[in-house]
């Protein structure tokens, strides 16, 4: 029976790190625009409230929630799953021990980027929905897209019937209208221990963890193990394994995803989840549908744009960010940090959202030429090799043999 770790186009090798030979550019390149995608929305997180008298923050907000919001995050998935898909292939019969230990570390490295870094981690809840994943490994490439399908639908359909309920109970108005002062007063407070002391910080992040868990465990969790399952039977199939996918099916993918997912998109901005009532509700539960083929649209359209001169160019700067995901998106949150808590500058609430924005995109520049400069040294990122040597239980060599262009 075809199944996920050995279907019969993917004979099982020996279990060793890909080679940069085997690396599939595509998924690089998809990756580090994920990445920037991804910063793009968490440096609001550390922003904070933007400051009094910004004009652009509304603009700036509907955009993020138009564009942004979730779709990153939902291809960085796809994306994950695809990879857990190749990792399983290509490890034949001693992927489980290896990968048990891929996904315990990285659980680790989660729950401690969400204490001291960032409580809006993924990473963590990552480990745990590619746990469910690897007890999976035994379906057919068939069976898992039939899942990942139910269970998106499941979800929508989870947001309807709490919709229904709240507004049956007479909860149309908005809960938070009668204790704005208590939200305001709160996030005073939490902006005032950002710019505090390592202890201020670290104890109102536990405080903002404590708080994001129950959406996290609830809704986000279960979210990603749709998309994981997903990009997983995407992996079985290969489909982003060649370098020439055919451009007919690549515009048919950004036609179809774009007809559906941007009706999705305005109706999330006209009204967001941030609302809290049942018509947002009831609409988050429609972009748990939407989001996923706008995503895909993107997707196919970068491949698209690859194919073109500018695009190639496009390819040799985003590609080496792709290999070192994990390095990029933990450097991220490092350098957010530092710039918006008392770790170092303290600027939250202070700066302006297109500032924020602006910022950003000069973070991910400054990665972008780091991974550069990084990758025509050694074969990993940092934290990629980190998360490697513990995966084969063994040190890996970290140098290559010889010089590897970055965009390979």
């Amino acid at each position: 029976m075809e199944t996920l770790h050995a279907p019969p186009s993917h004979r099982p090798v020996a279990a060793a790190p890909a080679s940069v030979a085997e690396r599939i550019v595509n998924l690089d390149v998809l990756r580090g625009f994920a990445l920037l995608g991804i910063l793009i929305v968490n440096i609001t997180v550390f922003q904070g409230e933007p400051p009094p008298g910004d004009e652009s923050a509304g603009l700036v907000k509907d955009i993020l929630t138009f564009a942004f919001s979730d779709k990153f995050y939902t291809l960085f998935a796809l994306l994950f799953g695809y990879g857990l898909a190749i990792q399983m292939r290509r490890a034949g019969t001693e992927h489980v021990p290896r990968m048990r230990r891929r996904l315990a570390f990285l659980l680790v490295i989660g729950l401690l980027h969400a204490v001291f870094l960032f409580f809006g981690d993924v990473l963590a809840s990552y480990a745990i929905a590619g746990a469910v994943l690897l007890a999976m490994r035994n379906l057919s490439p068939r069976t898992v897209a039939r899942a990942a399908v139910c269970a998106v639908i499941g979800l929508a359909a989870l947001h309807w019937v709490l919709a229904l309920g709240w507004a049956l109970a007479g909860g149309a108005g908005d809960p938070a209208a009668s204790d704005g002062g208590e939200a305001v007063a709160a996030a005073a407070a939490a902006m005032e221990a950002y710019q505090g002391s390592f202890t201020d910080i670290v104890g109102q992040r536990l405080s903002d963890l404590a708080g994001f868990a129950p959406l996290t465990l609830g809704l986000l969790l279960p979210n990603y193990i749709a998309l994981f399952l997903a990009g997983m039977a995407a992996g079985a199939y290969g489909l982003l394994d060649r370098s020439d996918l055919p451009v007919r099916r690549l515009r048919q993918a950004l036609v179809i995803g774009l007809a559906v997912g941007l009706p999705g998109a305005a109706l999330s901005t006209v009204f967001p989840i941030s609302e809290a009532n049942p018509v947002s509700v009831a609409i988050r539960g429609i972009s748990m549908l939407t989001v996923p083929a706008l995503t895909i649209a993107y997707g196919a359209g970068l491949l698209l744009l690859l194919r073109t001169r500018a695009g190639r160019r496009l390819s040799g700067v985003l590609a080496p960010a792709g290999r070192m995901a994990l390095s990029n998106y933990l450097g991220q949150s490092v350098l957010c940090a530092f710039l918006f808590t008392g770790y170092g500058l303290a600027l939250i609430g202070t700066v302006g959202s297109l500032a924020t924005a602006g910022i950003a995109i000069a973070i991910f520049a400054v990665q972008v030429v780091a991974s550069r400069w990084w990758l025509r040294r050694f074969r990993f990122g940092p934290m990629e090799w980190l998360l490697r040597s513990v995966t084969y239980w063994r040190r890996q060599t970290l140098r290559p043999a010889q010089v590897i262009p970055p965009s390979a």
